[in-house]
């Protein structure tokens, strides 16, 4: 009996430890290259449009740098009482062609809402409360 007991902890114990969510450690997301790869609007602009992929790097520093292949922007993020930040910044102002000024302008807005962030392998996905607004793929470091 007392062994079954114990037994019946020790899978209660391990059960809780599985269903745990991903816990939003900044060091997930630094130094890498996360490229773009799921976004509302993304599909509309045709690869060749852009001067390379869609993506966004956070550095060590706090900084992030992003761009959906016209210009270059970048920003900070931080971590604050269980709350993931992204403030956009400054930005290069070239003029760039129809739809993509627009998909640039709404990446941007997408950034400063999101609150949460999951790292599952080689994806990144960027939250608004439960809403994943953006998913990102693993590209290496840059």
């Amino acid at each position: 009996m007392r062994y079954a007991f114990f037994l019946a902890l020790a899978m209660i114990s391990f059960s809780d430890c599985t269903n745990k969510t991903n816990t939003m450690k900044t060091s997930d997301l630094e130094n890498t290259y996360w490229i773009l790869s799921e976004m509302d609007g993304l599909a509309s602009v045709p690869a060749e449009m852009r001067s390379r992929p869609a993506f966004i790097r956070f550095a060590d520093s706090g900084r992030v740098s992003f761009s959906v292949g016209c210009n270059n922007m970048m920003g900070t993020y931080k971590m604050e009482e269980g709350k993931f930040d992204i403030k956009t910044g400054p930005s290069t102002m070239m003029a760039c062609p129809e739809p993509l000024m627009t998909l640039e302008r709404a990446y941007a807005q997408l950034l400063s809402e999101v609150d949460r962030y999951h790292v599952k392998g080689d994806k990144l996905q960027v939250q608004k409360g439960d809403a994943v607004l953006a998913t990102f793929t693993k590209g290496g470091e840059q």
